[in-house]
């Protein structure tokens, strides 16, 4: 026979292994997190003013893949993409079948770009500096997926700082756009930016259910080399222009990215030539 106090003790058990095994699956979970982060590393890379000035344009593409939601789960350990097709019997064919690969349908390809333009004007606070991008996939028990860009340090050093003089301005996007397809309003929308004595277009963004196009364009003009007095003139009494484009087919054209100006000032507009 059981006193109550044995009684008690064991009543007490089924708790504590449900805790342990509450734990268990937390640690699992954990592993399984830690277990598809992937980290790449690149080489060290000198920071020139040329390459500066091309890292102002640019982007990381990421093409990553989760579980389609209308289909069943794939198996566990599948991968997206199978090994390439070859063709044993002639050699020949091996190089144009190199790029076709047997892809899994039961995942979802979404491809991430990562703007770099604001790790040019970072300043490295901590032992390094980073650029995060969150994209919200709709996948049962995958909230988002997130890409990281990390420098281990400033890119710019105080020469080349001074030299350049960064300025980043962010056109986040446009908001509660009025919904007039009887107008020849297009699914995609762009914005330009006039400023500077230039025009500068965004990336075509499609408009979401709430009526608003994210655009999040990073746009740098590097005001260091340009003359300094009229600058500070033009910043002071300029301002700048964005146009919304959500009516001409012009969001299929891709964007041209013209040579930046010396900006527009009294001396050094076009001064009309007296006639003879």
């Amino acid at each position: 026979f059981e006193t109550k106090d044995e009684a008690a003790q064991d009543a007490a058990d089924p708790p504590s292994l449900a805790s342990a095994e509450a734990d268990a699956a937390e640690a699992d979970e954990k592993r399984f997190i830690e277990g598809r982060r992937y980290e790449i590393t690149s080489a060290n890379l000198r920071a020139t003013c040329d390459f500066i000035r091309s890292l102002a344009v640019q982007a990381l593409r990421i093409e990553a893949f989760y579980p389609d939601p209308t289909k069943p789960l794939p198996e566990p350990g599948s991968v997206p993409g199978g090994e390439a097709k070859k063709d044993k019997k002639d050699p020949k064919k091996k190089k144009d079948q190199e790029a076709e690969t047997e892809v899994d349908d039961s995942f979802v390809k979404v491809e991430i770009l990562v703007p770099l333009a604001p790790l040019i004007v970072q300043r490295c606070q901590g032992p390094s500096m980073s650029q995060d991008i969150l994209v919200q996939v709709p996948c049962p028990g995958l909230f988002d997926l997130k890409v990281t860009v990390r420098c281990s340090g400033p890119l710019l050093s105080p020469e080349i700082r001074q030299h350049l003089n960064p300025l980043l301005i962010t056109l986040g996007g446009v908001h509660k756009l009025p919904k007039e397809l009887h107008l020849s309003q297009q699914e995609k929308v762009y914005a330009v930016l006039d400023a500077f004595g230039e025009r500068r277009r965004t990336v075509p963004m499609s408009i979401n259910a709430e009526q608003n196009v994210p655009f999040q364009a990073h746009l740098v003009y590097f005001v260091g080399t340009w003359p300094q007095h009229e600058t500070r003139e033009y910043l002071q009494l300029a301002r700048l222009k964005v146009e919304v484009h959500d009516r001409d087919k012009a969001a299929t054209i891709p964007p041209v990215e013209e040579a930046p100006p010396v900006p527009p000032t009294p001396d050094t507009k076009e001064k009309k030539k007296p006639q003879d």
